[in-house]
């Protein structure tokens, strides 16, 4: 089994998609029938998109991506709006910091360890 399709809700679609722009996500704009527009990235056979949310508080969701430059996508997320949850650092997994987005979702940023590398 694999992840196809990952949908996260948003107050503010654009503004969420520049900040996972800035992680390294190109979004697309779509609108499927009657649906609404939404941004849509396709990464190694994922596909993520960004839809408005219903209500006020969309729901909240844990995200994992693994980075090349932990400390340097962890700066530039917060530059984009994002709030630090803990500071890059080793961990048993390797090198990792945790963010929540603009909308408030939880976001893990990692270089894995190299034993952990070789194991994927």
């Amino acid at each position: 089994m694999l992840l196809n399709l990952l949908v996260i809700r948003a107050r503010d679609v654009d503004a969420l998609g520049r900040f996972y722009s800035s992680l390294g996500m190109t979004f697309l704009r779509e609108r499927h029938g009657n649906g609404p527009d939404h941004l849509a990235c396709s990464m190694g056979g994922t596909t993520i998109e960004l839809y408005p949310s219903e209500g006020t508080t969309p729901p909240q969701m844990r995200l994992g991506f693994r980075v090349d430059d932990v400390a340097s996508s962890f700066m530039e997320a917060l530059a984009r709006g994002a709030q630090s949850v803990s500071s890059p650092r080793m961990s048993q997994w390797g090198e990792r910091a945790v963010i929540r987005d603009p909308e408030g979702n939880t976001v893990e940023l990692i270089r894995p360890a190299e034993r952990e590398l070789h194991a994927a």
